[in-house]
C-alpha cells in the first residue's frame, strides 16, 4: 500500500519538477492506473511520468481533428513536453553510460546541466 502511494509521489515530483505539470482531479485516475502499470513492469518513476505525459499530450494533440490540434495554445503546450520528454530521455542514457564507465562524479555534473533555469 504505502509502496504504491510513495511511488506516485514520486512521479508527482517528477510531473512537477521536469514538466512543471501538476495532474488535476480528473487526471488522477489515468495517473494511478498508469502507476499501477508501470509498477506491475517495474519502471522507475521517470518512465512512469512520461507514459503519463504522452497520454495527456495524446488527448491535447488529436481531439480536434485527425491531424490534432491546430490551437496555437495546444501546439505550444505538446511542443514543451515533448522537448521534456526528449530532454529525460536524453539525460538518462547519458547518465546510464557514465555510471557504466565509471564517472558518479560526471553525473552529477551532467544532472546540473540539464535543471531548468531558475526563473
Amino acid at each position: 500500500m504505502f509502496g504504491r502511494i510513495w511511488f506516485t509521489v514520486k512521479v508527482l515530483h517528477v510531473l512537477m519538477d521536469e514538466f512543471d505539470y501538476e495532474p488535476n482531479k480528473v487526471q488522477q485516475g489515468t495517473l494511478t492506473e498508469i502507476c499501477k502499470l508501470a509498477r506491475e513492469q517495474s519502471l522507475h518513476e521517470y518512465d512512469a511520468a512520461v507514459l503519463f505525459m504522452l497520454v495527456q499530450l495524446k488527448a491535447m494533440h488529436g481531439t480536434n481533428s485527425a491531424s490534432g490540434s491546430s490551437d496555437p495554445m495546444t501546439v505550444a503546450f505538446v511542443r514543451q513536453h515533448l522537448l521534456s520528454i526528449e530532454r529525460l530521455r536524453v539525460r538518462e542514457k547519458l547518465s546510464g553510460a557514465m555510471e557504466q564507465h565509471g564517472l558518479p562524479g560526471a553525473i552529477q555534473k551532467l544532472r546540473m546541466a540539464f535543471m531548468p533555469a531558475a526563473a
